[in-house]
């Protein structure tokens, strides 16, 4: 996400709907810009129960939310709810060919994240970098560049239910909305 780029949210809860735009500044703050709020329908525990209602809710508090903001967006972040994801942690590791950290190496370690055994019925939503060692030195979270002949990253990984996950995407999209 780059500097002055528009970020646009959606929160789909039990009770309400939330639509939220703002804008990165130089510093990596979010400005909020613009709110939406609608009451939930077709949604029942965090859960969405009828894609169509769901959808029409959403179109109601991204409406709300431009009208307020001035600004059009059609692609969202959309959280999902506690009921829906549970969380790990992982560690990872990569032996180093050339004894120099590439962002190559970095790519191929987190996608090997993505290889994790799951439960029946779970995908995983993000994984996202906590830490790196180079040859058990903690280089933070930017190994790139760093000399050394084994990399190891500490992830946390988010899962969540799949059906869950494919039923409010098809809402937000239902919604003419696509998902960053």
């Amino acid at each position: 996400m780059s500097f002055n780029q528009n970020v646009a949210a959606i929160d789909v809860g039990t009770s309400k709907i939330v639509a939220i735009v703002g804008k990165k500044d130089e510093l990596g703050r979010i400005k909020v810009l613009g709110y939406g709020e609608a009451p939930s329908k077709g949604v029942a525990h965090g859960s969405v129960q009828d894609v169509a209602d769901a959808a029409s809710a959403i179109r109601d508090a991204v409406r709300q939310c431009q009208q307020m903001s001035g600004i059009q967006f059609r692609q969202v972040f959309v959280g999902i709810s506690g009921q829906n994801i549970r969380t790990a942690t992982s560690a990872h590791s990569k032996y180093i060919a050339n004894n120099v950290i590439t962002q190559d190496d970095v790519d191929q370690l987190t996608q090997e994240v993505y290889g994790l055994s799951m439960e029946p019925g779970e995908e995983i939503i993000h994984v996202i970098p906590q830490s790196y060692t180079v040859d058990n030195g903690n280089v933070g979270l930017s190994p790139v560049g760093f000399p050394g002949k084994k990399l190891v990253g500490n992830f946390f990984v988010v899962f969540g239910n799949a059906t869950s996950s494919r039923i409010i995407k098809q809402a937000v999209l239902n919604a003419n909305l696509s998902i960053v």
